[in-house]
């Protein structure tokens, strides 16, 4: 998809996958607001989580952001091994926005994209700024 910048991406992409006015995004609490006007764009409801379990049954994307724009929070390995497993439990792609990839608190146990990495979840890098884990 031709592209100025990854923001266009992450905007388009509930389209991309073919959500519609029956689908639900899952978007973290306190997210990049594009997230959830990417949901708008195809017509779907979204839904924010705090936690992998407070994703509903009914999530057809789930949005993941570590670190965190506009927080920093970095999640653990755990926290993501969660969330991959609610959307395997749900057939729904983890899409992982890696913007501050390389941006990492001393104590962060590692970036979101070196976990996709380590879960030897099958992956694509587009434009080196959103990894899609369809695990």
């Amino acid at each position: 998809m031709p592209s100025i910048g990854s923001k266009e991406i992450v905007a388009w992409l509930p389209v991309v996958f073919g959500l519609n006015a029956s689908s639900t995004v899952a978007i973290p609490e306190l997210a990049y607001p594009t997230y959830a006007v990417g949901a708008l764009m195809a017509h779907a409801k979204y839904v924010t989580y705090k936690q992998a379990s407070d994703i509903p049954d009914n999530a057809d994307l789930i949005w993941v952001n570590s670190p965190s724009n506009p927080t920093g929070e970095v999640l653990t390995a755990d926290q993501l091994k969660e969330i991959v497993a609610r959307g395997r439990e749900l057939s729904a792609p983890v899409v992982s926005d890696s913007q501050f990839q390389f941006w990492i608190h001393e104590f962060a146990e590692q970036t979101s994209l070196e976990f996709w990495q380590s879960t030897r979840c099958q992956s694509v890098q587009i434009l080196l700024a959103i990894v899609l884990a369809l695990c």
